[in-house]
């Protein structure tokens, strides 16, 4: 029988009658709570406790853990937002918006809650800060929002100052900070203008009256009659001013305000828009010559003169004509101008000294042209060039794939844009600095010290620009005009190759070229390898088709050594390893990366472009490509191929430590940047902004 039963009758059986049951009602209730007494009932009770314990436990952690992983989830799809309107903010021009968007989605001390770092809040947090971007040229570092869509804008000769006018308001800007100055009121028409004096005075069509202000005194200096169009001389001291389509124009000093002299235009005007109001199509010509004693005007019956402003005197450079479209200025003693009547453009420098034309021809598409202290340029179709006026040379200062609509040219640089919304940015030789692909038509372009703006008569955001050098990464300089493929550093970082089929150059740490070579049978060569041995020897591989292979030396540029092998597999299929990784690169498919245990497919990588190599670093893998375009750029990736910034222009990867290769003769070197380090960048970065 069980225990419990045992000591019921073991009670009942006691030899002293008072530790008996001492009735029959006790003995029963001992009976009916037998099982309570039953080891093998508190056994059991205590098991249920334990497994009640549990499976409370277990609940509750699953919920936490439950909880836990909506709240990462949560998070991690939050960091995917953040870092596509992070991109988004930075294809609009607006960088400040793009570090703060893509700051947000990273943690730097990650907690419970949060899920680990998402690559494309990284990788758009690296192209934002631009860490890996060391080329020379100009950057977008912000935006300018109007009221309204711009009219005009028209920086100062410092390009320290930006006036953007839109409708009857003229908004001044202080570019390092993007600060609004001051906001003037214009005359109501879309004519109305605004020149800069210097850093700090600038002329306007004011409401009701031409107006000199002074920005630092936010004050009116002088003010004189109602005007809309103005003309500066180059040494700032006269400014001519007309009204619309009045029959004359009044010659001011620009430091005192004092009327100078009134030309009469003889009974004729100015070409004037139906609506002013909404509208210039800047058709006209209005230009002073260096010192302000020529006015050259343009007139609505297609006629060209220009003024003596001493006199009043005018002499007519072109007779009446259809023309309905002029531009053109003065440079030094020449005047050159352009007309365009709808079928024909019509360009013609003219000697005003002796009153003799030195250049001229048509074309059945419409000359652009700037002319002033800079020189005479004149763009037509995709061609921009530089005309010496005395001789008549040309000499192209850019070259855009579509035509030419606007551009500026200002201290050796010179910004054009496309009807498509392509500007580009070229340097005083004419070399591609920047380009930028924007969604917006580009109306209005300026470009001066070191910023250039870009506005869209379709948006009232402009797009602001600096000019960028990073003169502390450079490692090695070299004749830009070098044709080469490639470009790699020696293992004791002593010398720099640059290397193609035909031949190799050789440069040490000065700029000074150490070897030149041309090489022997380019048209047999399948392929160069540049090696980096343990021992620290450095060399060139050259492998030909019939299996020959020679090796020159990247200390000196001298033969190593020549040998003849197998010749090498036609098929062109590679394969690269890491530690966890085996990476297939077809000729003719897509690279795809495979763990190397399990030989699982990781990831497909880069279609449109060629796999050259592959790098292990710390932060995983850098994959670099050829574009279809024929542009070097790598990729940083993490162990699961997810993309953690773009490395454009890479050309090798030493002990590390990036190596970049820029048109402009430079090769130059970044470390690879944690994410803990492009958070810091970017905290830095606000605390600046602000």
């Amino acid at each position: 029988m069980s225990p419990a039963v045992a000591a019921i009758i073991q009670k009942a059986m006691a030899p002293d009658p008072d530790q008996r049951y001492q009735t029959a009602a006790e003995m029963l209730c001992a009976f009916e709570h037998l099982h309570e007494r039953d080891p093998r009932t508190k056994r059991c009770r205590r098991r249920m406790i334990g497994m009640t314990t549990v499976i409370v436990l277990t609940f509750l952690a699953g919920g936490c853990l439950t909880f836990t992983g909506l709240k990462q989830m949560e998070r991690l799809q939050n960091a995917y937002v953040l870092a596509e309107r992070s991109q988004n903010a930075l294809r609009a021009g607006d960088v400040d918006q793009a570090v703060q968007l893509a700051a947000q989605g990273l943690t730097a001390d990650r907690g419970i809650f949060d899920p680990p770092n998402a690559p494309q809040a990284q990788r758009a947090l690296a192209d934002a800060l631009g860490v890996y971007d060391l080329s020379d040229g100009y950057k977008a570092t912000r935006t300018l929002e109007l009221p309204s869509e711009p009219l005009k804008l028209v920086m100062s000769p410092g390009g320290t100052r930006l006036a953007a006018v839109y409708a009857f308001q003229a908004a001044v800007f202080d570019l390092e900070t993007g600060e609004e100055l001051a906001s003037l009121p214009l005359e109501p028409s879309a004519l109305s203008d605004v020149i800069f004096l210097d850093e700090d005075r600038l002329i306007f069509a004011g409401e009701g009256a031409i107006t000199a202000w002074d920005l630092d005194s936010g004050q009116s200096l002088w003010t004189g009659g109602v005007v809309t169009g103005l003309a500066l001389s180059a040494d700032g001291s006269r400014v001519a001013a007309v009204y619309k389509d009045k029959e004359e124009a009044d010659i001011y000093d620009t430091a005192t305000g004092a009327l100078v002299q009134t030309i009469s235009f003889q009974g004729r005007s100015q070409r004037v828009a139906a609506n002013d109001r909404f509208a210039d199509p800047k058709d006209t010509l209005l230009a002073m010559d260096r010192t302000g004693q020529r006015l050259a005007v343009s007139f609505d019956d297609g006629t060209l003169a220009v003024f003596n402003t001493t006199s009043g005197e005018g002499a007519e450079l072109l007779a009446p004509s259809a023309a309905s479209h002029f531009e053109g200025g003065f440079f030094g003693s020449y005047f050159a101008f352009s007309t365009w009547d709808g079928y024909q453009s019509i360009f013609a420098v003219v000697d005003m000294d002796g009153w003799v034309q030195t250049e001229g021809f048509a074309a059945r598409t419409p000359f652009h042209l700037q002319v002033d202290e800079e020189g005479i340029l004149i763009s037509s179709d995709d061609l921009l060039v530089r005309i010496d006026p005395a001789t008549g040379e040309q000499t192209e200062s850019a070259y855009q794939e579509k035509d030419i609509i606007t551009f500026q040219n200002r201290d050796g640089y010179t910004i054009t844009a496309s009807a498509e919304g392509t500007v580009m940015i070229f340097d005083a030789l004419a070399q591609l600095v920047e380009r930028l692909d924007t969604e917006k038509s580009c109306d209005h372009l300026c470009i001066s010290g070191q910023y250039a703006v870009i506005g869209s008569q379709d948006s009232p955001v402009l797009r602001l620009l600096r000019r960028e050098s990073h003169p502390e990464a450079e490692s090695f300089s070299y004749d830009s005009a070098y044709p080469h493929d490639e470009a790699r550093l020696s293992a004791d970082g002593n010398t720099a190759m640059l290397f193609s089929v035909d031949g190799f150059q050789l440069y040490d740490q000065t700029g000074t070229m150490l070897a030149e070579k041309v090489m022997p049978d380019p048209e047999q060569i399948y392929d160069q390898q540049y090696r980096r041995e343990v021992d620290g020897t450095s060399y060139l591989e050259v492998i030909y088709n019939d299996g020959l292979r020679r090796a020159w030396s990247a200390k000196d540029g001298a033969l190593l050594w020549e040998q003849q092998g197998e010749a090498p597999d036609s098929s062109l299929f590679e394969e690269f390893f890491t530690d966890r990784l085996r990476i297939e690169s077809p000729l003719h498919g897509t690279p795809a990366a495979y763990d190397r245990k399990s030989g699982r497919l990781v990831s497909m990588l880069e279609e449109d472009a060629y796999l050259t190599y592959v790098t292990q670093v710390e932060e995983g893998v850098i994959c670099e490509y050829i574009s279809s375009q024929g542009e070097r750029y790598g990729l940083l990736m993490d162990e699961a191929c997810s993309v953690l910034a773009r490395l454009p222009a890479l050309c090798d990867i030493v002990d590390g430590t990036l190596v970049f290769d820029y048109p402009s003769g430079d090769l130059r070197q970044s470390r690879i940047y944690s994410t803990q380090e492009l958070i810091a960048l970017a905290e830095q970065y606000e605390e600046e902004s602000v």
